[in-house]
């Protein structure tokens, strides 16, 4: 985070333009937990635009300024992450997205859940809802795509919402839970960052649960850090306190989500067609990194699609984001010698649906040789092409699992590799599937 917050600082939250007060009008995250203790110094200043109390509606205060209440401390916790101001740390535990403004619906038992978020999708309006973060999971739902799951992913094909799940933790069993047994939600699993790991590198926390989900979809989708996370103490001022579990990882994704709509509110739309998966989601699960120890290939149910790390996301965003021919917006290299380009977890989805494919950029110089690999998960073939700058193809794999191709450049500008994937004998492209394949793209002279 800190690379995004010194290269975009403007990058924050704030869409109002007013950078000492908030609004509907800018990123809005609804935290669903225990509560807010919004008297503390990176949760006040009217960040809370309402809060709503389903243990008891005549706690609920609707009217700035907000006064909210955490008994437990466990929301206050969330929310610092999601959106702290880092003022009692001088910025060190700054929040991932600071200016983002908050709404926060208390519960005290998971039947109320329902209705925190009915109440969400009725008023995400009136308080400019776009994100909602659940650091929760359903008792003895352990792989159920239950009811409660099911509403979560209404909020995003039927009202427009991003939202973040835990994966779990195994104190409470060992496999996935609803809510984040979600279709079109971002579960969240628990990654240790390499100050805190015993080896100096990423770690998968071992109290993360694992999936699948019951239908067999795999889960988590993400990972993102969950281990020792400091942040905001309820019942101080100014103080902190360390925690961990996948309910500080959620909130990290949510605010990174945050960033995304104050960059670009698009990607909150579906990837494709009516109902599907976010933009933004496969956006996080396109960048991922996979972590060491991870020798499952593409999405699996312990390490999902990777680890998200923030300032490759946005590296990705700006030159990596496969689509049409007619843009195709990657730019792997421009070469006059030995050049490699590797991307892993590559999710199957087309920019223009109606292409069917993905589509890489190279830019190089003349006399230069493109090599294309790309290997998928065991159920897809693929085939793996090379176009010249007025798409006329140049050289073609055949049909595979692992597939390459290579072309000698004959000038200097633009080239294409194209990725098609079939399953069962058919054009593919598996948004919602969980399928993937990883790509690398080599330049040289020699």
């Amino acid at each position: 985070m800190d690379k995004w917050r010194y290269a975009y600082p403007y990058i924050n939250g704030d869409l109002d333009g007013e950078l000492v007060s908030y609004s509907k009008d800018d990123v809005v995250i609804a935290i669903i937990d225990t509560g807010c203790d919004n008297d503390h110094v990176d949760l006040a200043g009217g960040k809370l635009l309402a809060f709503k109390d389903c243990t008891n509606e005549a706690n609920s205060d609707y009217t700035p300024p907000i006064q909210a209440y955490d008994p437990v401390g466990h929301g206050t916790h969330v929310c610092s992450i999601a959106a702290g101001l880092g003022i009692g740390s001088y910025g060190l535990y700054q929040g991932v997205a600071p200016l983002a403004a908050l709404v926060v619906v208390r519960i005290g038992v998971i039947s109320e859940l329902t209705d925190a978020l009915n109440w969400i999708a009725a008023y995400k309006g009136t308080y400019g809802i776009e994100i909602v973060s659940m650091s929760l999971s359903v008792p003895g739902s352990d792989g159920d795509y239950d009811a409660y799951a099911q509403l979560a992913d209404r909020l995003v094909y039927d009202y427009g919402l991003i939202v973040t799940c835990a994966q779990g933790n195994t104190d409470k069993g060992p496999i996935v839970r609803s809510p984040g047994t979600g279709k079109f939600v971002i579960t969240v699993g628990n990654a240790i960052d390499p100050s805190e790991s015993s080896s100096g590198n990423w770690e998968l926390n071992p109290a993360s649960c694992s999936g699948p989900v019951d239908d067999g979809r795999k889960k988590p989708d993400v990972l993102a850090p969950g281990t020792n996370i400091m942040a905001a103490k309820a019942g101080t001022l100014n103080q902190y306190i360390s925690g961990t579990g996948t309910s500080m990882s959620t909130p990290f994704v949510a605010g990174l989500c945050a960033l995304w709509l104050d960059e670009n509110m698009g990607l909150k739309a579906p990837s494709y067609g009516l109902i599907s998966d976010p933009k933004v989601k496969n956006l996080l699960m396109a960048s991922a990194t996979d972590m060491p120890y991870d020798t499952e290939p593409g999405k699996d149910n312990s390490y999902g699609a990777g680890r998200i790390d923030a300032w490759d996301e946005l590296l990705f965003y700006i030159t990596d984001i496969s689509g049409s021919y007619f843009d195709a917006p990657t730019v792997i290299t421009k070469s006059w010698s030995d050049k490699n380009y590797y991307h892993d977890n590559e999710p199957l989805w087309a920019g223009d649906p109606s292409s069917m494919a993905d589509w890489y950029k190279v830019i190089c110089y003349d006399g230069i040789f493109i090599w294309a690999i790309a290997s998928g998960d065991p159920d897809l073939v693929l085939v793996v092409s090379i176009w010249d700058k007025n798409y006329v193809k140049k050289a073609e794999s055949s049909y595979g699992r692992i597939r390459n191709t290579g072309y000698w450049s004959t000038y200097e500008g633009t080239y294409y590799v194209k990725v098609e994937v079939y399953k069962n004998g058919n054009l593919y492209r598996g948004q919602v599937s969980g399928d993937f394949y990883d790509v690398h793209i080599l330049t040289t002279v020699s």
